[in-house]
């Protein structure tokens, strides 16, 4: 296979693990992240089985939240995703805040290295976490 076919294929890949992460698709999940997975952005879990955790909490908090892709570029095996996230908070509690019914709406851009045809490792970023937390009624406190 040509290295243009392969990166096709891993393209519309990483498409497929968007869409599962906004669905919380465990199964997808677990066949398109490598056993030996690594997300190198904390706060969320480094490993695949803390992201598939990750991915059902956010479901279970947004049950209507889509992840819309903006843009998709690659270079060799790097993938950079950018998109926004929409959603509203009306189900389980989100990071000890109780379901509130407000619109969480906010950018992300994520790394993803694939190997083999599943994802290997994980860079990303919530470009205006603010845009999540502050509207379910997350209290940002300034020090003292």
């Amino acid at each position: 296979m040509n290295a243009a076919v392969a990166q096709l294929m891993d393209r519309e890949m990483v498409q497929q693990y968007i869409k599962a992460w906004e669905q919380a698709d465990a199964a997808t999940l677990d066949a398109l992240l490598a056993d030996d997975f690594v997300n190198h952005s904390p706060p969320l879990p480094p490993d695949k089985a803390g992201m598939q955790t990750h991915a059902a909490e956010m479901h279970a908090a947004f049950p209507d939240g889509v992840y819309t892709i903006e843009f998709i570029t690659a270079e060799g095996d790097l993938f950079a995703v950018y998109g926004r996230f929409q959603g509203t908070h009306s189900g389980a509690d989100f990071m000890g805040v109780a379901a509130s019914g407000a619109k969480a709406d906010f950018a992300w851009s994520t790394l993803l290295r694939v190997q083999d045809g599943r994802i290997v490792e994980r860079w990303g970023t919530a470009d205006d976490v603010m845009g999540l937390l502050v509207p379910i009624g997350y209290q940002v406190v300034a020090p003292q």
